[in-house]
């Protein structure tokens, strides 16, 4: 189910991050490309892909100022 408090902070984060929040968003979503649960809306384009469990587009998703936001709790933090 999709937070959209949760997500609207994620993109906020995304639009400026700190070089610490780049760093986490750059590590949950190396873990991201190995699950199983993501979608690709389109092909090869990084702005397509979604989690398929909560529906959260990834590419804010990985911003989440919320630890452990994957609903499949492969994110340590």
């Amino acid at each position: 189910m999709l937070n959209f408090k949760e997500i609207f902070k994620s993109w906020i984060t995304f639009s400026n991050p700190t070089e610490q929040q780049e760093h986490l968003a750059k590590a949950r979503l190396d873990i991201c490309e190995g699950c199983e649960y993501k979608k690709e809306v389109v092909k090869k384009k990084s702005w397509s892909l979604l989690c398929g469990k909560c529906g959260c587009p990834l590419k804010g998703k990985v911003y989440s100022p919320v630890e452990k936001s994957c609903p499949m709790h492969y994110w340590p933090v």
